[in-house]
């Protein structure tokens, strides 16, 4: 049984193919990027303790202030991705239901 033609006409669409290879790029490199900063930090907690156990000023160790610059990149990466969504990826999208009728 043969797909519907709008299926096809989505799936062959270059703007489409542009979306998905854009979307999958950046997700990727975000995804990377967060993991990889976890990693390290993780690697620096097993092997290195006393580096983020520094009191950096009174009671806060240098652990904590890492820990919540992760959490800030997370957000910031967050950002970045929403920001990309609505410069690049709704534009690509509204093309896209235009050429293929509105069908997605």
């Amino acid at each position: 049984m043969k797909k519907k033609t709008w299926d096809n006409k989505i799936l062959n669409d270059p703007t489409f193919r542009k979306l998905y290879r854009q979307k999958k790029t950046i997700s990727f490199v975000l995804t990377l990027f967060i993991v990889g900063i976890y990693i390290v930090y993780i690697l620096i907690d097993a092997f290195d303790r006393e580096f983020l156990a520094y009191k950096a000023s009174g009671g806060i160790t240098l652990g904590i202030i890492l820990g919540i610059g992760i959490i800030i990149i997370g957000w910031i990466a967050t950002g970045i991705y929403v920001w990309w969504a609505n410069k690049k990826y709704d534009l690509l999208l509204e093309k896209i239901k235009r050429t293929t009728g509105g069908q997605l």
